[in-house]
């Protein structure tokens, strides 16, 4: 089973239904993801190495108050639990500064800059990810930004949240 980052644009009352609902959250998310009228960018598993490229560190540790971290894997989780499936939510309010964060992310420029340790390469999903290609992981990376930034767009446009599930 492959740990796949996706994002999903809600309504108010949705957000408030899915923090009242608990047990089957996942669940409720993934009905929501299925319904047309809702949209959802899949970044498939390029979210951890995207992470990585961009702020230096895995988003197994996101950056606490960091934009670029924040737009990766969401701002506040719904549970704390390690044990729980990952999933986190970005209020609408929050998403213009995740956006100009984004906007100003070089990634061409830390793609190239960026050398990976034994460690990190250890540490990053899926395994092996910074071995292939390097070009073309990075022109992967900067179609992800760019799809973020305009996925986030749309959403501050209608006023809607994202969930951020990375399950």
């Amino acid at each position: 089973m492959s740990v796949t980052a996706r994002y999903l644009m809600i309504n108010q009352d949705e957000l408030t239904a899915l923090l009242d609902s608990g047990v089957d959250l996942l669940d409720d998310v993934r009905t929501l993801e299925r319904d047309p009228a809702h949209e959802v960018l899949d970044l498939g598993s390029l979210w951890d190495a995207l992470h990585f490229v961009i702020t230096g560190v895995s988003a197994s540790t996101p950056l606490d108050d960091d934009p670029i971290s924040d737009a990766i894997v969401g701002v506040q989780l719904f549970f704390e639990d390690d044990d729980a499936d990952f999933i986190a939510f970005t209020p609408a309010p929050d998403l213009p500064a995740l956006i100009a964060g984004l906007k100003a992310v070089d990634v061409p420029a830390r793609g190239r800059a960026f050398t990976p340790t034994a460690a990190e390469r250890v540490e990053a999903y899926p395994d092996g990810i910074f071995d292939g290609d390097r070009e073309d992981l990075v022109s992967r990376l900067f179609t992800a930004v760019e799809s973020l930034i305009d996925f986030y767009e749309r959403a501050a446009a209608s006023g809607r949240h994202v969930i951020v599930s990375i399950v």
